[in-house]
């Protein structure tokens, strides 16, 4: 039969395991290691962000947005579809959260998905006329008429002043 490991090659074998690996609950406190954690479930952590973003935007859920938000998380990010939350939540008809993605998260109210539909299309679609009034509303107010050149110049200018 084969001949079993030296007490050193185990020492030396579990040193390595414990290098790459946390088994305590604070090993990854300790010196910012960046130890695999073998309880955790794998994945691709961008996959699963994207999947609670839209899911919070499809179901509605304000609170949980703004948790993203508050956590830096990029409220613009998009699936494989490239829809955005702002395209889910204006296809559900959810006022609010698209009241809250454009005016606390600031997101681009005129995204493009893969079929190069808008959210205001989804909320046309889907016969969510408040929703298209939200959206009509904040391009109207942040996406003016185009101004004459000449006064564009001019308050340029007069910006530029100011800060002198």
């Amino acid at each position: 039969m084969g001949s079993n490991p030296s007490p050193t090659a185990i020492l030396i074998h579990s040193r390595d395991l414990v290098s790459l690996f946390n088994f305590h609950n604070y090993d990854n406190l300790r010196h910012f290691a960046k130890k695999h954690d073998p309880r955790r479930e794998g994945g691709d952590q961008r996959v699963k962000s994207v999947i609670n973003l839209l899911f919070a935007a499809y179901t509605g859920d304000v609170s949980a947005l703004r948790r993203f938000a508050l956590s830096s998380m990029d409220m613009e990010q998009r699936d494989y579809d490239s829809r955005t939350a702002l395209h889910v939540a204006a296809a559900e008809g959810h006022a609010e959260v698209v009241r809250f993605l454009l005016e606390a998260c600031k997101v681009n109210p005129v995204p493009r998905d893969r079929w190069d539909n808008t959210p205001m299309e989804e909320a046309l679609h889907f016969g969510h006329h408040d929703v298209v009034t939200i959206l009509q509303d904040y391009q109207n107010k942040y996406n003016p008429q185009e101004a004459p050149k000449k006064k564009v110049k001019e308050t340029t200018e007069n910006n530029l002043d100011g800060l002198l």
